[in-house]
């Protein structure tokens, strides 16, 4: 009588290393999908953080501009109380106190 053998190459895997296989692939694949999700909410806050950080940056650039444009030249009087014609000093006044102030775009 013969026995019939097959060859090496025609054994497959065991039910326990595919179980194995896909368990350690799942595990690599949660772990991976965790730190993508992660990575997209960081980016997320810090987006709207910085975008808030400009919104304040903006408003705070505008409210100095409106200050400095606030500034009016004021009425000279001398120790009596009375108005009198300053227009030069208070040009000299008003020049000293003006400055440009650059806004981004």
């Amino acid at each position: 009588m013969s026995e019939r053998t097959t060859p090496k190459a025609i054994h497959g895997l065991t039910l326990i290393e595919v179980t194995m296989a896909l368990g350690l692939l799942g595990v690599f694949g949660i772990a991976v999908y965790s730190m993508l999700n992660i990575g997209m909410i960081l980016g997320a806050k810090n987006t709207a953080v910085n975008t808030a950080h400009q919104q304040a940056r903006t408003a705070m650039l505008q409210m100095i501009q409106d200050l400095h444009s606030a500034v009016s030249l004021p009425a000279l009087s001398d120790v009596n109380h009375s108005a009198h014609n300053f227009n030069e000093a208070a040009r000299r006044i008003q020049n000293r106190m003006s400055y440009d102030v650059n806004v981004p775009d």
